[in-house]
């Protein structure tokens, strides 16, 4: 039986195998010591939400991609501070059965508009300014994830992301670098449901296979109406246009998210 474990950049480890039978209902209080036991599985997150939103996917019959998915998402708007959709997420997958080890980069790129390369090698990459954002690798890196070696939808691993988004919670974060709080003054988790929202649309509208209908999902972000309006915010606050659009899902279709060195980046 083929098993796959997937890590990534934001301490996310799954253990599983690739046909995921019903887990066993053990409820766990909070006194207990934290310590998890599992013959069949494991989820690790930094946030326990997260971890919740891994091991339903589980229970529902996903494998550790579907998980992985799940948990990544989850994390996106549980851990802000850290990692966010705007971030990037570096995922290791580990075939048990093949003995190897893959690299689905989701890095995002550096500039290629050689005014931004000039600006960048007189000034380099400054610290907490848009010029230093690259372009978000997420949400490229979980449909990769899902359309490589999953079996679920990108609307069934987004629903837990959705259920912790649509409860609210505060216009704050805390930056885990500087320890500082921020406030967004926004209501930033029903902005974020409605983005994602759009996403799952665009997978249940397109036509085709799985892997086409993942792609869309990947294609509105990057290259439609949310990469507009991404790219119209961040122009707005002083980044570099970068030849060949914003779009990041054109560079990732089986180059860039496999077997690949990151990319310096920087945009």
């Amino acid at each position: 039986m083929r098993k796959i474990t997937s890590t990534s950049a934001v301490s996310l480890l799954l253990l599983t195998a690739l046909a995921w039978p019903q887990a066993p209902q053990k409820p766990v209080t909070a006194r207990e010591p934290s310590v998890a036991l599992g013959s069949q599985g494991v989820v690790v997150s930094g946030k326990a939400a997260a971890t919740a939103a891994g091991i339903k996917i589980l229970e529902q019959g996903g494998n550790a991609a579907d998980a992985g998915a799940a948990t990544l998402l989850a994390l996106s708007v549980t851990y802000v501070g850290a990692f966010c959709v705007g971030g990037e997420i570096p995922i290791l997958v580990y075939s048990a059965d093949q003995k190897n080890v893959k690299l689905l980069e989701g890095q995002g790129e550096a500039p290629r508009d050689p005014k931004a390369i000039a600006w960048y090698m007189e000034h380099g990459i400054p610290d907490g300014n848009v010029k230093a954002a690259a372009v978000p690798g997420t949400i490229d890196g979980v449909v990769t994830l899902l359309k490589l070696y999953g079996t679920k939808s990108f609307e069934e691993v987004v629903q837990p992301t959705l259920a912790i988004l649509d409860a609210g919670g505060p216009s704050w974060y805390i930056d885990t670098g500087s320890r500082q709080r921020i406030d967004t003054g926004v209501n930033w988790q029903a902005d974020m449901a409605v983005t994602f929202r759009k996403l799952v649309e665009s997978e249940k509208a397109a036509k085709g296979t799985r892997q086409q209908k993942l792609q869309a999902v990947s294609d509105r972000f990057y290259r439609g109406d949310i990469a507009d309006a991404l790219r119209s915010l961040v122009y707005r606050k002083g980044r570099f246009p970068s030849q060949g659009g914003f779009g990041r899902a054109q560079n990732s279709r089986g180059r860039s998210t496999q077997n690949h060195v990151p990319w310096l980046y920087g945009i």
